[in-house]
């Protein structure tokens, strides 16, 4: 073998070793999207009951109160039933972005899957209810639930 190949061979073998790694990680990824998306297709059946609107979400704020604390949270009663808001002033959304948004697979975020929005539109309308986002780039967003 002459020197010259020996570096050749040790090249094939750095990149063959990094390739390997991109494949796997990418494989990784690919499970996780596969089992997120057997979650979803496995949702049960909602049980229809009465509850305490304010109350439900009241409870449902107290867990996720470190990621809400910049969000304004209100409640409100329709003629047809009852609305859910969540505003922030964040960095907002393009027009493009919020009709893609309950689309599954489709993120804006660099480690999400895109089915956080799609599960969440699938869930208000087992509940016979819709959801809908209002944003503006530069001046924050608010998704709206509307159960009725």
């Amino acid at each position: 073998m002459a020197a010259g190949d020996w570096g050749a061979t040790e090249q094939f073998d750095e990149v063959f070793r990094e390739g390997a790694a991109t494949l796997l990680a990418e494989l990784a990824n690919l499970k996780q999207i596969i089992r997120r998306f057997s979650d979803f297709a496995r949702m049960p059946a909602p049980e229809m009951r009465p509850v305490s609107f304010n109350e439900l979400v009241s409870d449902a704020l107290k867990l996720f109160e470190p990621q809400l604390a910049q969000a304004r949270v209100r409640t409100s009663v329709l003629e047809s039933g009852v609305r859910l808001e969540v505003s922030d002033t964040g960095q907002g959304l393009t027009p493009g972005e919020c009709s893609r948004l309950f689309t599954p697979y489709y993120t804006t975020k660099t480690h999400g899957t895109g089915l956080g929005l799609a599960i969440v539109q699938s869930v208000v309308s087992d509940h016979h209810g819709r959801v809908s986002v209002e944003s503006a780039p530069g001046k924050g967003t608010t998704f709206r639930i509307e159960l009725g």
